[in-house]
């Protein structure tokens, strides 16, 4: 049909025959009984209708819920109670014990070989410890914004780079949301220097700089 023809009557009437019994005719309509039972003997001729299931027994009449009144009574005592939180101490266990050939995504130290350093230490225990630090002491807020929210990093003050030897001392690292750091701190890490180290002197953390995170916690 043409753009901007029109139908007659005779073919709208036609179209409109074509469509009965289409999904939109039947919309709140309802089929007779003894339409009802001759679709179902016909279903049931072929053996597309399942067996009734009419007089049988639910398996939960009577029941309360899958558990008994007792185990309910435990399950709701057990959510009352405060979550486990595990030590330091038994939380270094867990992963000592589920590390290296003991652990089921162990491939026998072969992606160590395309590893850098940096990504082999970030994933110690001790430098999780040391970032976990920095962020507690920080509440979680950048240290140039201000804003809390936002995705964070633990920035090491003085450079990875430069002083290998500081990358665990808890005064030598300060939170800064990804936003600053993209935009201010990176290739600007001495220019910042000074600052970071005000603002833990202002706060009261510049002291025991040789001291290691761990000893702290």
């Amino acid at each position: 049909m043409r753009k901007g023809q029109k139908h007659t009557k005779v073919s709208i009437e036609r179209i409109s025959v074509a469509h009965l019994g289409q999904r939109g005719y039947w919309k709140d309509k309802k089929l007779s009984p003894s339409h009802i039972k001759a679709l179902s003997d016909a279903q049931k001729k072929i053996g597309t209708i399942p067996p009734s299931r009419k007089g049988a027994i639910p398996w939960n009449k009577d029941k309360i819920g899958i558990y008994s009144k007792e185990t309910i009574d435990k399950i709701k005592i057990g959510r009352a109670k405060q979550p486990i939180k595990h030590s330091e101490e038994t939380r270094k266990k867990i992963g000592i014990a589920h590390s290296k050939e003991k652990s089921t995504f162990w491939k026998g130290g072969v992606s160590r070989i395309n590893r850098t350093k940096r990504k082999i230490l970030t994933d110690t225990f001790e430098y999780r410890q040391w970032r976990r630090f920095v962020f507690a002491r920080d509440d979680y807020t950048c240290q140039i914004c201000e804003a809390k929210g936002r995705r964070i990093h633990a920035n090491h003050i003085k450079k990875w780079s430069d002083y290998p030897e500081l990358r665990l001392i808890m005064d030598n690292g300060i939170t800064v949301c990804e936003r600053c750091d993209i935009k201010l701190v990176n290739h600007h890490e001495l220019e910042w220097e000074s600052y970071f180290n005000f603002n833990l002197m202002t706060r009261g953390f510049l002291e025991n700089k040789a001291i290691s995170c761990l000893d702290n916690l």
